[in-house]
């Protein structure tokens, strides 16, 4: 850095500091050349009364508690929620699939109570696949709700008259409705 007065400003010492600049094939620069001034003086006395000038602004930005905001469900529990209208759903294979995937995950974790909340959905999107009841079935046997696992077996029966599984269905229900009576 050079020392040099400023005879344009009529200010009396200032630093300059010339940048390099690339030059093209030419031998003539891209741009013109950047000065960057920094005035003299004490520079040491101006960044404490910056400093303190920020501090005297933001200590009681700062002391305040910040918001907070409300935890938000991921996902909620159907027991907490009050009972909403009925919505209609139109039947959609590849949701259903979606839901039946994550149910899948969720199932071989172990996690059957949302599993079963996953298969529900899959049988809301797609009523007519029996592969997705009888996962559904299973969950809700894992978690020893032989009523609501009956309850399934029924609701398929009632959508679907005349199906090829409807045999076995029937007989399904009827062993959950014998398992939950023993337990019940």
């Amino acid at each position: 850095m050079k020392r040099f007065f400023d005879k344009a400003e009529g200010t009396p010492l200032a630093w300059r500091k010339r940048w390099k600049v690339d030059l093209g094939s030419d031998g003539r620069p891209y741009g013109t050349s950047r000065t960057i001034r920094a005035w003299a003086g004490r520079t040491e006395s101006s960044l404490a009364l910056l400093v303190l000038l920020l501090g005297s602004i933001l200590t009681p930005l700062l002391a305040q508690d910040p918001p907070r905001r409300k935890p938000v469900l991921i996902r909620a529990d159907k027991t907490e929620e009050p009972e909403a209208e009925a919505t209609i759903v139109t039947p959609n294979p590849l949701e259903a699939s979606h839901h039946q995937k994550v149910g899948d995950f969720y199932f071989r974790r172990k996690n059957y109570k949302a599993a079963a909340e996953r298969y529900r959905d899959a049988v809301l999107f797609d009523p007519k696949s029996p592969d997705r009841v009888v996962k559904l079935i299973r969950a809700l046997e894992k978690l020893k709700l032989f009523g609501e696992a009956a309850q399934a077996c029924e609701d398929y029966l009632e959508r679907n008259p005349g199906a090829p599984q409807e045999e076995e269905f029937r007989e399904r229900a009827r062993k959950l409705q014998e398992k939950e009576q023993e337990s019940g």
